[in-house]
């Protein structure tokens, strides 16, 4: 199955852009977690009563909004590993004008989805699709600005409801109210696709821990660590050298920390797989199904996460949770 950057780098050959073409070889794993992203869209559009049609290109419009501030957000990480290796080869220009084409794509898919979507729901569908995009729009830059501050435990858990939670509102709800659901039913499933995105912010952000150290980027872990630290908390901020994040890693896991964030974010799949149930009372699709299905496994795999993954360094490179349900499915 081709994804939408398969495609794009379709589009693009044959013109004169080499660097955006060789740009896109960057995101092959990226590309294959917004597909899984995508999947979410496909589901809960398809199960709402959307055409195949339609639900395919609700799936295109979250798989491109993926891809685009995935871009972007590179261009912000200067001191992320995955852009390190790639910085001296190109430009941010670079990175923002394939951002840009991917905006391209979600323009394009939106325009053809638009006819396609009940007369009846079409403003709110668009009007909650333009809300969750500058909610993620004001997490990234909520993101940016939060280098060298430490935050409370609650505010790395609105901070994480924002550029996590948002994700599983633009995954379900959007599609849901695309596809024909009604408003009140596309908002409870949409809190049970912010909760299970929660779950998934969690584990990714357990998974980025060493990075967002190097950034001064405190996430919920190292936020629930600093609350009863008594030492310097100065001493997580501009940390550049391996073996000091290595130590620093390692105080917070010693804090039990770790752990704890973990827990928070199996209560949020634990709470999101009980909300998809109750929404799916008398609904036996199958579309429904396979949403149950990846629930339960990103579930799982957020249950079976231990901090010896985060300490040993077994996250995989550039994959998230979700890519990892993939790998489940595809077995």
């Amino acid at each position: 199955m081709n994804t939408l950057s398969d495609n794009l780098r379709y589009k693009l050959t044959g013109r004169n852009v080499a660097p955006l073409i060789k740009l896109l070889d960057v995101y092959d794993d990226e590309k294959d977690i917004a597909k899984c992203y995508s999947s979410f869209a496909f589901l809960s559009c398809a199960g709402s009563g959307g055409s195949q049609i339609l639900a395919e290109t609700m799936a295109r419009v979250i798989e491109g909004f993926y891809m685009a501030t995935s871009v972007h957000d590179d261009v912000l990480d200067a001191h992320d590993e995955h852009v390190r290796q790639h910085r001296t080869l190109m430009s941010p220009n670079t990175y923002m004008i394939l951002g840009d084409c991917f905006f391209v794509e979600i323009a394009v898919a939106l325009a053809r989805a638009t006819p396609l979507i009940p007369i009846s729901n079409r403003d709110v569908t668009i009007e909650r699709f333009e809300q969750y995009m500058y909610d993620t729009a004001e997490s990234q830059i909520a993101d940016e600005h939060s280098h060298g501050t430490i935050p409370t435990p609650d505010d790395a858990i609105a901070q994480m409801k924002l550029r996590g939670g948002t994700w599983g509102r633009l995954s379900m709800e959007v599609p849901a109210l695309a596809g024909g659901l009604s408003e009140s039913e596309a908002v409870e499933l949409g809190d049970a696709g912010e909760n299970l995105f929660m779950g998934l912010t969690v584990r990714d952000d357990l998974r980025d821990l060493r990075d967002d150290i190097r950034n001064s980027v405190l996430t919920l872990a190292p936020a629930l660590f600093l609350e009863g630290y008594d030492g310097e908390a100065t001493e997580f901020h501009q940390v550049d050298d391996s073996s000091q994040i290595e130590a620093l890693v390692d105080l917070i896991s010693s804090d039990g920390a770790i752990e704890r964030s973990l827990a928070c974010g199996r209560d949020y799949t634990t709470r999101a797989i009980a909300q998809l149930r109750s929404f799916l009372q008398g609904r036996d699709e199958m579309n429904w199904f396979l949403l149950q299905m990846i629930f339960r496994l990103t579930n799982k795999r957020i249950q079976e996460f231990t901090p010896d993954h985060v300490l040993t360094g077994e996250l995989g490179i550039g994959f998230s949770a979700l890519n990892e349900v993939l790998d489940a499915v595809d077995g």
